[in-house]
């Protein structure tokens, strides 16, 4: 008897060293298994998805692009400097670093209902429209000014001091485009017009530039107007879908459009009147001109539109290219994994070009990617 007892606490003490030995193998194997779970999640969350990259070729990707915003974003002030300032969707004006680190809430939660924005060109005000009309926001004493209710839209001057705007009495059927000092005030009209719905820009001192406001399957042109002379021409002649952006010197315009053979992308050159055709399929507006107006960065749809849309309507997950217009040079500079793709708005690159910011239509956040 007492030998089988013996016998029974020695297969005890052997039974509970093998479970012991296999639990720790278990959880040291279901441990390391959930840790590389979690970091090849967050390496692919804005990687490149070929099975041949390495985890550290996909660390490197992961590390180019970065969620700099909490908050959904509603819009980014154009604002050339070390600090980004952006209206979020609740209606609170926040400033950050470049890399996001930094965050300061300067207004919150004041506007309500917003449905569009245009940023003075220093960050310090906007006009916003809510369903009642047009207002300026003046950010450092939180304030709203009512503009006139026929206001349907608006465009800063490129220092800031006046607005030109395009003005129509629905009733009437008449309207014009006028310029006036932010408030409004000291209004004189440049053009009379018809057209009850249209965008507009003023991309250097003595030009403006509107189009019609269409559905992107119907046909609009973009016109300018030179403020000195008053003359009225044509800078983009009829294209269906048509949609564009300025660069910072305002003589160079890239446009995009539709025809028979899908989405086409374009640059034309004010001072030679010259047409550059650029190989990308993508929109103008999913585009960032460089510091100088001879670098492009576009987000490209892997699966280009083969009927006309607007913009926001893509929802092929896009790559970013940048492009070196005069050399005719496109390089990759990033590819999102097919699980987590981004989709982006309104980019737009740092003030020493060292960063493009976007953005992303899938979470609203804003988002950073070092170039």
């Amino acid at each position: 008897m007492e030998k089988q007892n013996k016998f029974l606490v020695l297969g005890v003490i052997v039974l509970s060293i093998v479970v012991a030995f296999l639990g720790g193998y278990l959880i040291n194997s279901y441990g390391d298994k959930f840790q590389m779970t979690n970091i090849s999640s967050s390496i692919n969350k804005f990687s490149n998805n070929d099975s041949g990259n390495t985890i550290k070729n996909k660390a490197e990707l992961a590390s180019k692009l970065s969620q700099i915003s909490s908050s959904r974003v509603f819009s980014v002030a154009p604002v050339k400097s070390s600090k980004i300032r952006y209206l979020t969707t609740d209606g609170t004006v926040v400033e950050i670093d470049q890399d996001g680190l930094e965050r300061i809430v300067v207004t919150k939660n004041n506007l309500k209902e917003f449905r569009s924005v245009s940023w003075a060109p220093d960050g310090k005000s906007f006009i916003y429209f809510d369903s009642t009309g047009p207002y300026l926001y003046d950010i450092e004493n939180e304030q709203g000014y009512p503009l006139n209710k026929d206001i349907k839209s608006v465009a800063f001057s490129p220092n800031g001091n006046k607005i030109v705007y395009h003005f129509f009495n629905s009733d009437e059927g008449e309207g014009n485009i006028s310029i006036s000092n932010p408030d409004g005030s000291n209004y004189s009209v440049v053009l009379k017009t018809r057209l009850s719905s249209i965008n507009l820009e003023w991309p250097n001192t003595n030009k403006i530039s509107f189009q019609e406001k269409l559905s992107a399957d119907k046909i609009s042109a973009l016109f300018g107007f030179n403020i000195m002379d008053k003359t009225l021409t044509s800078f983009v002649d009829n294209k269906i879908g048509l949609d564009v952006l300025w660069s910072s010197s305002g003589s160079r315009v890239l446009y995009s459009f539709f025809d028979e053979e899908g989405l086409n992308l374009a640059i034309k050159e004010l001072d030679s009147e010259k047409t550059i055709s650029l190989s990308q399929k993508t929109f103008a507006s999913k585009c960032a001109w460089g510091i100088r107006d001879d670098t492009l960065y576009c987000a490209e749809p892997s699966t280009s539109p083969d009927k006309p849309i607007k913009p926001s309507y893509s929802n092929s997950p896009e790559y970013l290219t940048k492009q070196e217009i005069s050399a005719n040079k496109i390089m990759n500079l990033f590819k999102p994994s097919s699980f987590d793709p981004i989709l982006i708005k309104n980019p737009f690159v740092s003030s020493l070009e060292s960063s493009l910011y976007f953005i992303n239509y899938l979470d609203g956040r804003l988002y950073n990617l070092n170039i």
